[in-house]
């Protein structure tokens, strides 16, 4: 039993006994006899007896064995609702919470996804008030997101039934799956093929497209290349010596015109024989021609042979085709001599300007041309700078000799030790009349690594016929330009225009800090196609649009 709800009843029972007592002692004596009683012999029958029930245990012991509960209030905790009452006792109570829940509107224990029980009953019971939509969560809760770390989301697949924008994580490399040429982040434009790993519209990076009238899958001759690297070939016509519209033997088909036969020629004549042998008195004459070129003839009478020769004191000036003379010469024959005319010569020591025939009175040209001579040049008159005629010109030089050990003019130093225009050094270009420093790749190369010691070829240009001006001068990296539009172009040249070659590596701009050439602060460029990938510290000076004129 509760010790609790004994203790409870006792105290309910002591509480009855004392109120019965008391009320006794004051009540007035009545007409029996009077005396003095004492307790509990002062109690009347009915308490004595019984009538009041007093078997506490008892009570107690049947409600809870009935699975009545105490409540000292005779009502139900708040959100419970009261189901039974003990017999013996309004305190013991049957109270059922989830009853009070659901007579209150909370009968929803379950929902369908994408909705969710909302709005618990206050007693803490698992019944709600109904069911409330939350996609989010409901995708959340399947194991989807809307964002993936790393990776994308699967394209379409593998996506939240409820929620679109919440999808599985898909790991690949974007484009990994595309087709050669493409990629998910190319121009839509160019057109699709398929998808990549994660289920994205993979698009064409390049123009694939061939010209009108080539093809990628024609086997004629080539035409040119798409973008995307693709061999475009003219279609393939008909094998040589065949044609469309022969009518010999099969010869193929062309891919030309939607495909047609193509057939060797016909070498049958239509009308005539190409093989004929006529007698004297006719003449073979060409009457058609094969498919081929051959040409097929027949004998026809030559009506020539009908004619009477005639006989020539002087001889005959003219036959026809049967050997008739039809003229006779009206003078006998005479004889000539030839010389080439006044001022003509049949070769010219200083050249010639043009050129005349002479012809015979009787009208045979002479196969001798006779060329008319120029006049020999004057002897320029050469001093200083350029003393030396070359050529007929004046020149710095005539051999390599005179640029390496001669004194330049004006000065008590060589060609080769008077250090500026470098120019004036090591060899002689009697083209131009002048020395220059080199007619050759390496002489490009020895000039330079002599200048600014060695290293030379990581200063030009890779290439075999940018090592030498057509002035001579050695060309070399010497300025990075920036143009107008912000794009960055090397700049190569000659040094001898008055700029100097680079001659200082780098690695960044660091290297170069308080390094000048001609003036200017330098920075770490990087010179087109240059052997090595080598960096030079070079000014970085404003250049006109596609151009390394200096602005």
């Amino acid at each position: 039993m509760n010790n609790t709800m004994l203790h409870m009843k006792l105290n309910s029972a002591v509480s009855t006994f004392a109120v019965a007592a008391a009320f006794a002692v004051f009540l007035p004596p009545s007409n029996a006899s009077a005396g003095v009683c004492f307790l509990p012999d002062c109690m009347d029958d009915e308490v004595v007896q019984g009538d009041i029930n007093m078997n506490i245990n008892s009570d107690t012991e049947y409600c809870e064995k009935e699975g009545y509960t105490y409540y000292s209030s005779g009502e139900c905790p708040q959100y419970q609702a009261k189901v039974g009452t003990c017999s013996r006792d309004e305190h013991y109570l049957k109270c059922d919470a989830v009853k009070w829940c659901k007579n209150n509107g909370y009968n929803t224990q379950t929902c369908s996804l994408p909705s969710f029980v909302n709005g618990q009953c206050p007693n803490g019971k698992p019944y709600y008030k109904g069911c409330k939509e939350d996609r989010p969560r409901a995708c959340r809760e399947q194991g989807y997101v809307n964002s993936c770390s790393p990776g994308r989301l699967y394209a379409t697949s593998n996506r939240c039934p409820w929620d679109n924008s919440y999808g599985k994580c898909c790991t690949a490399s974007p484009s990994a799956g595309c087709p050669t040429d493409y990629k998910v982040t190319c121009d839509p434009s160019r057109g699709s093929s398929g998808r990549d790993t994660c289920g994205y519209t993979c698009y064409r990076c390049c123009d694939d497209t061939c010209p009108s009238g080539t093809s990628k899958n024609y086997t004629g001759s080539y035409a040119t290349t798409t973008e995307c690297g693709s061999r475009c070939n003219r279609c393939k016509s008909c094998p040589s010596g065949s044609s469309t519209s022969y009518t010999g033997s099969y010869a193929g088909t062309t891919e030309c015109n939607g495909g047609q036969s193509c057939y060797r020629c016909n070498d049958t004549c239509r009308s005539g024989q190409k093989s004929v042998s006529c007698s004297s008195t006719y003449k073979r004459v060409k009457v058609s021609t094969t498919e081929c070129g051959t040409g097929c003839y027949q004998c026809q009478y030559n009506t020539d042979c009908s004619v009477t020769s005639k006989s020539c004191s002087y001889g005959c000036a003219s036959y026809n085709s049967c050997s008739r003379c039809t003229r006779c010469n009206s003078n006998p024959p005479h004889s000539h001599s030839y010389s080439c005319p006044s001022g003509y010569s049949t070769s010219c020591s200083n050249g010639y300007s043009s050129t005349s025939y002479k012809r015979c009175s009787c009208g045979v040209q002479s196969s001798t041309k006779c060329y008319k001579c120029n006049s020999a040049p004057a002897t320029p008159s050469c001093s200083g700078i350029t003393p030396y005629v070359v050529n007929g010109k004046c020149s710095e030089c005539r051999t390599d000799n005179d640029c390496v050990n001669n004194t330049y003019p004006g000065t008590s130093k060589t060609y080769a030790t008077r250090g500026l225009p470098w120019r004036y050094f090591f060899r002689c270009n009697t083209r131009l009349g002048k020395c220059v420093e080199g007619l050759s790749v390496n002489d490009c190369k020895t000039t330079i690594d002599s200048k600014v010691g060695g290293g030379s070829k990581y200063k030009f240009k890779d290439s075999s016929t940018a090592y030498v001006g057509t002035s001579g001068g050695c060309n070399c990296f010497y300025y990075l330009g920036v143009m107008p539009s912000g794009r960055l172009i090397r700049c190569h040249g000659s040094h001898s225009s008055g700029y100097s070659c680079a001659v200082k590596s780098c690695s960044s701009d660091s290297d170069c800090s308080g390094y000048t050439m001609d003036g200017r602060a330098t920075y770490c460029g990087q010179a087109s196609s240059e052997a090595g990938n080598k960096k030079w510290c070079v000014p970085k000076v404003n250049v006109k649009e596609n151009s390394c004129t200096i602005r």
